[in-house]
């Protein structure tokens, strides 16, 4: 990889990087904000069309431009898809699919971030295994600590 290529793989990581923390950031200035959806929906708007604009104000090619440049793109991208997702959700053309629904209406719903009611936030059950060392599992196998032999580890 050339110099040239180096850079501009540095810029690009640094462009998404920003982007992705540009977003994030902006989700949790506008979250706390005490207003109704449609007030909200509003924001996410005029942060959609601001942040979209001034991207297309920087100028440069520098890395601290670019990552600039990624960070108001990433507001731009991350409020966008929130209005997306609240006129969705507020005018109730998609509605959150349910366990019952059909497989068309579940990606549907997942599109537009409404999740689907066959999805849970749970992780999976923790599964417990034995430790060789917990004293449950030695007494079961007749584990004795003072004899060494190959059937111990079995």
């Amino acid at each position: 990889m050339n110099k040239k290529d180096k850079n501009e793989a540095i810029k690009l990581v640094a462009t998404v990087g920003t982007g992705v923390i540009g977003g994030m950031v902006s989700n949790a200035i506008v979250a706390p904000i005490p207003v109704d959806n449609m007030v909200k929906l509003a924001i996410n708007g005029g942060l959609t069309l601001v942040s979209a604009f001034a991207a297309t104000k920087i100028k440069g090619n520098s890395l601290g431009v670019a990552a600039g440049r990624g960070a108001v793109l990433g507001v731009a991208i991350e409020q966008f898809k929130q209005l997306i997702t609240g006129v969705a959700k507020e005018t109730g053309i998609v509605e959150a699919a349910t366990e019952e629904s059909e497989t068309g209406d579940k990606i549907l719903s997942g599109f537009f971030g409404l999740g689907c009611g066959c999805q849970s936030n749970n992780a999976m059950p923790l599964v417990r295994m034995p430790s060789l060392n917990m004293a449950s599992y030695r007494q079961e196998r007749g584990y004795n600590p003072n004899v060494i032999t190959a059937n111990a580890f079995n």
